[in-house]
């Protein structure tokens, strides 16, 4: 008989599943605002491996005219070796998970990608999966959220970090906000 797991390992496990397909290649890597320093690697490593085609970054608030976190996410790339024909700058405004969602949709629609695969945190994928499935649900491209392996949040030990505690709480809140249209008392007209 084995044992079942502790229910922070289950949360942590459940935090970080989403189902989605599985391609041996995409259009576009799209790294979420954020963290760019655990984000990105992994947009490189799919990028050098063959799997996307270029890379996209998006998301944050707009500071002298351009989105916080674009201009985070490319410094990184580029320091990465990345070339800027292979690096593509979503310059919306976008505060947040559903917005950078209708973002990447509105450019995936006017971009012809029929493959994106979203690149996230482990501890975001199972809300992205959801926010990005519920955004690209009635047109073409399909979409896969996938973690990187660089963030230092653990599924099983996540509970025994502050920094990483906060995270969680943090992400179950949106999570609920998102799930039952709560947002919008949150952000209204976003």
């Amino acid at each position: 008989m084995t044992a079942t797991p502790p229910v922070s390992h289950r949360l942590g496990r459940w935090l970080a599943q989403v189902a989605t397909p599985a391609w041996d290649r995409a259009d576009v890597a799209v790294v979420l605002g954020g963290h760019p320093r655990v984000r990105v690697p992994a947009a490189v490593d799919l990028l050098e491996a063959g799997r996307v085609g270029r890379i996209v970054v998006v998301g944050g608030q707009l500071v002298d005219g351009r989105p916080a976190e674009v201009r985070r996410g490319e410094r990184e790339a580029l320091a990465r070796g990345v070339a800027p024909s292979q690096l593509e700058s979503l310059e919306t405004e976008a505060l947040g998970t559903v917005e950078e969602a209708v973002v990447v949709r509105r450019a995936a629609l006017e971009s012809g990608w029929q493959r994106v695969v979203v690149v996230t945190s482990p501890y975001h994928c199972r809300r992205t999966g959801q926010v990005f499935g519920h955004a690209f649900a009635d047109v073409a491209p399909e979409v896969r959220v996938v973690a990187t392996p660089y963030d230092d949040w653990s599924e099983d030990g996540w509970h025994t970090d502050r920094r990483q505690r906060s995270l969680v709480g943090r992400e179950l809140v949106k999570l609920v906000l998102w799930r039952t249209g709560l947002r919008r008392l949150v952000r209204p007209g976003r």
